[in-house]
This record gives C-alpha cells, structure tokens and sequence, in this order.
C-alpha cells in the first residue's frame, strides 16, 4: 500500500524501501505481493530516465522472499512454481551484472534441487568457486539431491569426492542423497557401501530417512532379506521405524516371493500402533489370495475400514482374486456390484478379473451380466475384457464345463465391435481346440492365423516375460 501511495505521490521506491516490502510480504506469507513488488523493482530497473542500479543484497532478499513459496506447506506446483521463480531472480541478477554472492549461489542451488537440475546445480558450484564464493556443506547437499532425483549415481559421488577436496565433511543430507540416487538407479549394493562409508569413515549417524532409501532400493530389489536386517538394525540402533519402513519392507517381501514374513511384518507394525497404508493393505491381502485364506482376506478388509484405510482398485482387485481362488463365485459378482457404495469405482481390470473367473467356472450368464453392468457404468470393454473372457471359457471347454462355441461366440462379438484378437486370445483358442483336429483347423481357419506361428509367438512373449521376472533388480 505505501509503495501504490509513494508512486501516487510519484516518488520512486529505493532499493532499500523494495527489501522492506519484499521482507514484510515474506512474513505475512503473501506470495502474491512478493510477485507485485518484484514488478516494481523490474519497473524501476528498466526506468528509461533513471534506471535503479540495486545492490546484491535487494535480489538476495527477493529470492529469500521467493524461497518462501517452495516451502514443505506447498503443494508440488506452488514449490515449482517458487522455485523457477528464484532461478528467473538469479538471471535476472546475472543480466544486470551484480556481484553474486555466497547467499545468491545458495538460493539458486535449492532451487535446482527442488527441480532436479542437476546440470545447473553442477554449473553454479564451479561458477560459485570461480568467483570467490565457494560452496558450503548445504549447497552441495542441494547438487547432490539434483543428482540424485535423476538417478545420478557417478555424479552424486564425484560431488562427495570435490566437497571433500575442499575440506568440507558430508552430512546426513548428503550422503542420504547418494542413497536416493542409488536407489533410482536400482543400485541396492552400492547404496549398501554407501551406508557402511558414512558409519564409517564418514562418522555420520544414518537417519530414518537413511533407512527409508535403502528400504526402497530393497523393495525395487525384492532382496526381503536385507530389508528385513535393516528393519532389526534400526531396532538396535534405537531409530523408530515408521509405517513407511514397514511398508517398503512388506514390498520387499511380496517382490522376493517371501509371504510367510509378509503376515509377521503386518502384526508386528500394528503392535508398534503403526497404521499400514493402502499399498500395504493390499500387499497383505495378496498374500491371503495366493494362499486361499478368503476370511482372513476379509477381516483385513475390516481392519483397513476400522482404521478409515480407504481400500482402492488394486486392493479390490485382490479380494476378487481371493473369492476367485475359493470358488465364491456369488461372493465376487456381489462384490464388484458393491464397490460403487462403498466409493470405489470398478476399473477395467476388476471386470476383467471377475469375467476371467467367471468364464473359468463355466458360468456364462454371469459373464453376461458383467459386461452388461460395465457398459452401465460407462465403460467399454476392451480387447483385455475379450481375453479374460475367451481365455476363461476356453479353460472351461478343456475342462469339459463347456463348448467351444462360447469362446468362439465372444471372439466374432469382439471383430463385430472392430477389436482384433491378440495372440494370447488366438493361442487360448488353438490350444482350446487342440484335442480335436477337425475343430482345430476350423478354428484356425476362422482366426486367419498360421497355427505354428501362433505358438512360436505365444512361447516366445512367455520366455520374454519369464526372462524379466528373473533379471530381478539387475
């Protein structure tokens, strides 16, 4: 208000009455303002008569301002809106040929580590050093998690190496950045040494965040067992574990096939009074499909409603698995009619994994009553509801539940809606067709397809996808 009334009264602000406005918008938290009297400064600069020639210290004081809007209180766009902010600052700063400081260098480089500009952060530490202002622990940390939000492993640790070079002791921060990065980077064992050179030589005390990015490369390893060791060793080393450790530990465990723990993870961070989220609900859950413990699968359900855990597609997706396994056929058709009440909206692949086992079961009219209630819903089926259909009912043909011609009866619907079948659907019903080779070659004939290329094809994606289950994290 007193800058609108000084230029009324058409006086121009000082580059010292701009800092007071920028500092006092600052701590009345008013970005809005911040961004209005930034204009007036860039006014007052470009003043063709009698520019302003500012002193470093108003555009330190405007990017402290601006830092204000990439605080942890913003949502991701204000932060990244705040943070290209300071950087447009910095430029501009640059532009008017002021002499930037070790407080400009460091505004810039948060501003960088929030957006993962690891290149710039790189540039701004050599222009920094070259022009006298060397950077602090804090601005290296800043690079180093650039680094790290793009997986930069080799650079992450070529900054630990300079920082020492210049006589500067990594941090917490910084080396939980190395961690990060390792872990983008599916680098479990590399983040291991990492951890075991900052208990070591570096004598820094690893934190929870530090457990919480190895539990994450373990998780994207599936390597339980050495998530599980970190859990024990956070015990030991007196670090409360949170729901997210759990959590990542829990998905380590489902990744590398380890059920059993999955369940003793669960109680013993429910007696720690830690709540599982969603992810490890469903995870859970997963276990008490693939094990046929419906009612154990349910009570889970319950336990999540009693916690006001909302349970989401992917977890109603494995209690239609779990129904599946049981053969409560009735249970599940009830179940996907219920989800809309309980505010949870059907996707395509809950109808695809309730018509799949219906179509195993040889329950055609079910099958029918689900497509019927996807397209009441809004959704059409997709070439992935064809196949869980045919493939279904093919096995149902095989087991002698039904005819072929229910199969093949969905696959004319599907060329009828302009959907082409994909080779797992041709092979569903070649192989179908397979003890009969009168009904064999008609139903080659009428796919259009090669028989042998059919196979060759479907052997081939099968040892594709048994080939990436096995490199694992590698």
């Amino acid at each position: 208000a007193l800058l609108g009334r000084m230029q009324a009264a058409s006086l121009r602000p000082t580059s010292a009455a701009l800092e007071c406005a920028l500092r006092a918008c600052s701590k009345a938290d008013q970005q809005e303002m911040v961004e209005a009297v930034w204009e007036v400064l860039r006014a007052e600069v470009a003043n063709p008569s009698a520019p302003l020639r500012p002193p470093m210290r108003t555009y330190n004081t405007l990017m402290r301002a601006l830092s204000g809007g990439i605080g942890p209180k913003r949502v991701d766009g204000a932060r990244r809106r705040g943070a290209e902010q300071v950087l447009l600052a910095f430029d501009e700063a640059v532009r008017l040929r002021l002499p930037l400081d070790e407080t400009a260098y460091k505004h810039a480089l948060r501003a960088c580590d929030l957006l993962g500009e690891w290149r710039r952060a790189f540039d701004l530490l050599d222009e920094s050093r070259a022009a006298g202002a060397p950077a602090d622990v804090l601005s290296y940390g800043n690079a180093m998690s650039a680094c790290a939000r793009n997986g930069r492993v080799g650079n992450v640790l070529q900054l630990l190496d300079k920082m020492r070079a210049d006589g500067l002791q990594p941090n917490a921060f910084c080396y939980n950045s190395a961690l990060i990065a390792c872990t983008r980077a599916s680098r479990l064992p590399q983040a291991l040494s990492i951890l075991r050179e900052m208990e070591g030589e570096g004598g820094v005390e690893p934190t929870t965040h530090s457990y919480a990015a190895l539990l994450r490369a373990c998780s994207g390893a599936g390597d339980w067992r050495t998530a599980v060791q970190l859990l024990r060793r956070m015990e030991r080393l007196e670090l409360k574990a949170e729901a997210v450790h759990y959590g990542l530990a829990i998905n380590a465990c489902s990744r590398g096939g380890e059920d059993g723990k999955i369940m003793s993870l669960l109680r013993e961070m429910q007696g720690m009074g830690l709540h599982p989220d969603v992810a490890t609900f469903t995870t859970a859950l997963s276990v008490c499909a693939a094990n046929n413990q419906l009612p154990r699968a349910l009570s889970l359900i319950e336990r999540m409603y009693s916690l006001e855990v909302a349970p989401d597609v992917a977890t109603y997706n494995v209690l239609l698995q779990a129904c599946d396994r049981a053969a409560k056929h009735t249970e599940m058709v009830g179940l996907v009619q219920s989800m809309p009440k309980l505010g949870v909206e059907p996707n395509v692949v809950n109808y695809n994994t309730a018509i799949r086992a219906l179509g195993r079961a040889g329950d055609l009219k079910r099958v029918a009553e689900m497509f019927s209630m996807m397209r009441s819903r809004g959704l059409e089926p997709e070439v992935s509801t064809f196949r869980a259909a045919i493939n279904g009912t093919c096995d149902a043909a095989v087991a002698g539940l039904l005819e072929l011609d229910a199969p093949l009866g969905r696959l004319r619907e599907m060329r009828e809606l302009g959907l082409q079948p994909d080779v797992a659907i041709q092979h569903s019903l070649l192989s179908a067709a397979a003890a009969d080779p009168q009904r064999h070659a008609a139903v080659e004939s009428e796919l259009g397809v090669d028989a042998e290329a059919v196979m060759a094809a479907a052997a081939e994606a099968h040892d594709r996808r048994g080939a990436g289950r096995g490199r694992g994290w590698r």
